[in-house]
């Protein structure tokens, strides 16, 4: 029996079957895919003495639940059952191939404990949707290789071809010797693990512009690991880096022992990836972020790139973030992490504060080698020089910087928005100019520069007045891409303009004299890096009423840095914000600095991640009921629990119906009140007093 499993209490009581059940072990306990609370749980079945071959744990079944024919997961089969009634037999075995391992559902359950979700939800999101050909076809072309009574043992990882791979091997530290601390990790996983050994764990904050980049230094680190004879699995926070990091791979291994794991692929590219995965076929498994459920056997490396990427947290409920999910795994597995980035989050600093992952970082005479020139409008030296700094959207010092790159390559623009201009005011008094029909905000678009049209309803507002004073003109209150990249046409005429941002992102440019706009996260790569690179529109980006807006504002501007190329080779960046703590961190190249700082400010205020949250949203009254029966003062008392009252999400606005209650506990107490948030939910399920609430635990956009 699995950890934890007598806790989920007796299955529910089923009619008889109408076959002889299994000789041995007749019962199965099954995991259904549904969304009600109170129904997340094992429930029992009997085995037909005809499925008793192909009813092994792991496999996909059918059965009847409540008068309708639902699919399930096979967990285990045991000898008796608790049931007081005879059970319902399993109709048919949907699939052969035993998918769901027992590591993978012990991790779907730690996951939804953690995140106080539904375990069906998690499992939705570790194992693919069926592909009924690419099953087919792996097993005519692998038969019995994850069939049967006993799941066979992985096929061993391919050998390294010395002719294929001109890198050297694993005991060199390769691009990692930039790093203190760089070769030992290296070494560590491709050293014999020994069980009395802390299992290696590390937070690389990344020099911008050396010659290895990310990409090749996941690879380096994967070929560390499978020369030990294991495997790795690398988690990115998009379908760019994913080419990227394949890229890096593709000299180091062969293609078909890499598998990847994306929704971009497909369902039966995906569905395919995954069995290969699951078969120990493949020996470095890449993806974004749902792959971090991959069941890759004799993992020897988990490793996750620019974790404070919005991306890596699943859209879907509990909403569980990539990271979590490998820490989880990790500490579980006992299987060494890399956390890996040009900027470092809070939440991976806090793991280096606490001793559980050391920090990875170049010496600051290596940093300053290998990272460009950043230079900041707004500091005293450049405000004598041009008083006007303050008030153009792109300085001359900007202007100049990217004038003298252009003579030998390209320029990076960056800016907040799309769109040509998004957002519009009163030339007068400077009130937001609103739809008239439906109050939603006006803008313009390329087609449609000479009138306003509204970004919700898409009505023109040919005839707009002002609101509070009755003028009739406005201004550009925000620029986007597009608006930029016409007023530096103008201003650079003989330059070629590239726009990557909103549905049109570009993944590379050529290394050619152009200026490039684009939006954070959509920056296109140049072989051998930017010229030069414009950060605008910083202090917007910065106003964003949100915790982590700042960190999310170093992290864009630092990948952003990380294009262009070293101060040796003549790389520039002017960044055109007001003073603050985070431009100056990144005028010194201090991610991890600032983030140890951040960290420490926000563990004296009790905000996350020096404690972790509990959001329990919906109708008032639902969420009122639903902290009475929470009962938070049995879970805790301050500073270790504290509690804010249901507020409504949007006070100035018009809808008031739904509310949110916060609440803030401390990690040692954490798993006792995810697991009072489950039960609460449970049981809220199963009375049907109260609208039903949803309970997000981690929100990063909560606060």
């Amino acid at each position: 029996m699995l950890p934890g499993m007598e806790e989920l209490g007796a299955p529910e009581p089923t009619a008889p079957g109408t076959s002889p059940g299994a000789e041995h072990r007749p019962v199965a306990r099954v995991a259904i895919d549904t969304r009600v609370p109170h129904l997340d749980r094992l429930f029992d079945y009997e085995v037909p003495a005809e499925l008793d071959e192909q009813a092994q744990p792991g496999v996909r079944v059918r059965v009847s639940f409540h008068g309708r024919v639902q699919v399930a997961w096979l967990v285990e089969r045991v000898d008796t059952t608790a049931a007081e009634t005879s059970l319902r037999r399993i109709l048919e075995v949907v699939s052969p191939l035993r998918l769901l391992t027992e590591q993978t559902w012990e991790l779907v359950r730690a996951v939804a404990a953690r995140m106080a979700g539904l375990d069906a939800d998690v499992l939705r999101l570790a194992v693919p949707p069926r592909a009924a050909r690419t099953e087919q076809a792996f097993l005519r072309e692998h038969p019995g290789l994850l069939t049967g009574p006993q799941p066979p043992p992985a096929p061993p990882v391919a050998e390294l071809d010395s002719e294929l791979h001109s890198d050297p091997g694993p005991a060199s530290t390769g691009p990692w010797g930039l790093y203190r601390g760089g070769a030992a990790f290296l070494a560590a996983l491709g050293a014999e693990r020994d069980p009395g050994q802390p299992t290696p764990r590390a937070v690389a904050a990344l020099a911008p512009s050396a010659e290895a980049d990310w990409a090749r230094l996941l690879a380096a680190a994967c070929r560390a690991a499978v020369s030990a004879g294991r495997r790795a699995l690398v988690i990115v926070p998009d379908a760019t880096a994913l080419d990227r990091l394949a890229a890096a791979l593709a000299p180091l291994f062969d293609a078909e022992r890499i598998a990847r794991l994306s929704n971009d692929e497909g369902l039966s590219e995906r569905a395919g990836a995954h069995l290969r995965a699951r078969a120990g076929l493949a020996d470095v498994v890449i993806g974004t972020r749902s792959a971090a459920f991959a069941p890759v056997p004799e993992l020897g490396l988990l490793a996750c790139f620019d974790d404070g990427d919005s991306n890596l947290t699943e859209r879907q409920a509990p909403y569980a973030h990539a990271r979590d999910v490998l820490l989880l795994r990790s500490a579980r597995q006992e299987v060494p992490l890399l956390l890996s980035g040009y900027a470092v989050s809070a939440e991976a600093q806090r793991l280096v504060d606490t001793g559980w992952a050391v920090p990875l970082s170049p010496d600051r005479e290596d940093l300053r080698r290998t990272s460009p020139l950043v230079v900041a409008t707004s500091d005293s030296y450049q405000r004598a020089r041009d008083p006007l700094a303050a008030l153009a959207r792109i300085p001359q010092r900007a202007h100049q910087a990217a004038r003298r790159a252009l003579e030998h390559g390209p320029v990076l623009v960056q800016v907040a928005r799309t769109g040509y201009a998004p957002t519009l005011a009163c030339q007068r008094c400077r009130t937001p100019a609103r739809c008239p029909h439906c109050h939603g905000p006006l803008g313009l678009t390329r087609d449609s520069r000479s009138h306003a049209e509204c970004r919700w309803c898409g009505r023109a507002a040919a005839d707009w007045a002002c609101p509070s004073c009755g003028n009739r003109t406005w201004r550009l209150s925000t620029v986007g891409a597009l608006r930029t990249a016409e007023e530096l046409g103008r201003a650079f005429p003989r330059v070629p303009v590239i726009s990557s941002s909103g549905e049109h992102v570009r993944a590379q440019v050529p290394d050619r004299p152009a200026l490039v706009v684009a939006t954070p996260g959509a920056e296109p790569r140049v072989p051998g890096g930017y010229r030069a690179a414009l950060l605008l529109d910083g202090d917007r980006m910065l106003q964003r009423d949100a915790l982590r807006s700042t960190e999310d504002v170093l992290r864009r501007w630092a990948n952003a840095c990380a294009l262009v190329r070293s101060r040796q080779e003549g790389g520039e960046v002017v960044v055109t914000a007001e003073q603050s703590s985070v431009l100056a961190a990144l005028v010194r190249w201090d991610p991890s600095g600032w983030a140890r700082r951040e960290l420490a400010e926000r563990r004296e205020l009790g905000l996350p991640p020096a404690v972790r949250t509990a959001a329990i949203t919906g109708p008032r009254t639902g969420v009122e009921a639903f902290l009475r029966a929470l009962d938070p003062p049995s879970l805790g008392q301050a500073p270790a629990l504290r509690v804010i009252d249901p507020i409504p999400l949007e006070p100035d606005g018009e809808d008031q119906e739904l509310y949110r209650a916060l609440v803030f506990m401390s990690y040692g107490i954490a798993p006792q009140v995810t697991a009072a948030l489950r039960r609460v939910r449970a049981a809220s399920s199963a009375a049907r007093e109260h609208a039903p609430v949803q309970v997000r635990c981690d929100g990063s956009d909560v606060l």
